[in-house]
């Protein structure tokens, strides 16, 4: 009985140390999203304020 209760908590150990991966793959996903999102929106605004800058003159 004692065996069969160590492979248990060595199965939910194992599940609980997938389950903690697969959520750090999952933020690591959505942070590089993020990152993406954000250098596009930077792109977006210097390429407006270079427009802007040759509309005016400057």
């Amino acid at each position: 009985m004692k065996e069969t209760q160590h492979s248990t908590d060595r199965l939910v150990d194992f599940l609980d140390m997938k389950q903690t991966l697969i959520g750090l793959f999952y933020d690591a996903v959505k942070f590089c999203d993020e990152v993406i999102a954000h250098r596009w929106r930077a792109d977006d605004l210097c390429a407006g304020l270079q427009l802007r800058r040759n509309i005016s003159g400057d």
